[in-house]
């Protein structure tokens, strides 16, 4: 048994032995513990919410909409594979607060129109002028970051590498609440037979990755009130850092004798993340006849010859591009 000399357990006092690489569990209590820089760090797990049968039916449920199956019934489907993973991450707690200065854009209503609206109490406007204008604020909000900490093995196939990457955004942007973390401990989480990802310790580079998370952040935050940042002037106080191990449900399913599709429910919050279903070709077919058709239509004006069709038919076909290729995408579905 490879122990960690000199190191006892946060809770118990209990000697720690290596679970994987950088992880060290305790052999009484069962706690978890990451290594870093040769510092004990306790590591957290959010709380499991959704057990197996529920996070499936919450899973098959939400997908029978895209099928086009009433919400009442469930559609039949063959579980071929399922699994709970623990996916660790490390995550960062800040207070954002300061000031900042932009240009924003302020309408001015000109020619009031009056009709029988007017009467009801309604106006009617006929001319509408945007300026920009200067805007002053305060900025104070708590903002929760995650990086994922761990390292992918090697040999995953395509479907795979989408459905984690697609979780791993999905958690990136997504603020879930820790407030009822608890100490990560083996004993908890054992009875699901969970797949564990190795965590691996953050790098130095952590600080760096704070910052700029942040700055996105905040970006987003003032992108809708702001047209144009023209100083920005914050501090960044970092309340939390501690790595958390996300508990993810992973089905495969079939229906019928056809391939197999994956759904990846949150336990925690109960969230789908990400599932693929089944189309029928017919109406893959006909979708795409329809996209195609509408490309030919949008190209006849540009046909004529006349300058000013040929502008109208452009924005066409660019919507008529986007509407084929999510008809070839259709089957992946990620909640909104």
């Amino acid at each position: 048994m490879d122990t960690k000399e000199g190191v006892k357990c946060h809770l118990c006092g209990g000697r720690l032995e290596r679970l994987q690489q950088e992880t060290y569990r305790c052999i009484d209590c069962t706690a978890v513990y990451l290594v870093v820089s040769s510092k004990i760090v306790n590591s957290y797990i959010a709380p499991i919410k959704y057990s197996k049968s529920i996070a499936l039916d919450t899973l098959l449920m939400w997908i029978s909409k895209y099928i086009g199956v009433p919400s009442s019934t469930y559609f039949e489907s063959e579980i071929t594979w399922s699994r709970l993973i623990l996916i660790p991450y490390y995550n960062i707690v800040a207070r954002i607060h300061g000031e900042y200065r932009c240009w924003i854009r302020e309408a001015i209503y000109r020619g009031r129109v009056y009709s029988l609206l007017s009467f009801a109490g309604g106006e009617m406007y006929r001319d509408i002028d945007f300026t920009s204008i200067e805007k002053r604020g305060e900025l104070d909000r708590i903002v929760n970051i995650s990086r994922p900490i761990y390292q992918r093995p090697r040999e995953m196939d395509r479907d795979t590498v989408h459905l984690m990457d697609k979780i791993d955004e999905d958690i990136r942007n997504m603020e879930i609440p820790f407030e009822n973390k608890s100490i990560y401990k083996w004993g908890d989480v054992s009875e699901y037979n969970p797949l564990q990802f190795e965590a691996t310790p953050p790098s130095e580079k952590i600080e760096d990755y704070i910052n700029s998370q942040i700055h996105r952040n905040i970006s987003k935050h003032l992108g809708t009130v702001c047209t144009r940042m023209i100083e920005l002037d914050i501090d960044i106080d970092v309340i939390e850092a501690y790595p958390i191990y996300i508990p993810i449900w992973i089905f495969k399913y079939k229906v019928g004798k056809g391939r197999e599709y994956y759904g990846a429910v949150e336990a925690s919050t109960g969230r789908v993340i990400y599932a693929t279903y089944p189309v029928k070709k017919a109406t893959r077919l006909g979708y795409a006849s329809m996209g195609i058709l509408h490309i030919l239509f949008a190209t006849l004006p540009i046909l004529t010859g006349n300058p000013i069709l040929g502008m109208v038919s452009i924005p066409l076909i660019g919507y008529s591009i986007v509407y084929l290729y999510r008809t070839l995408t259709m089957g992946k579905a990620e909640e909104a």
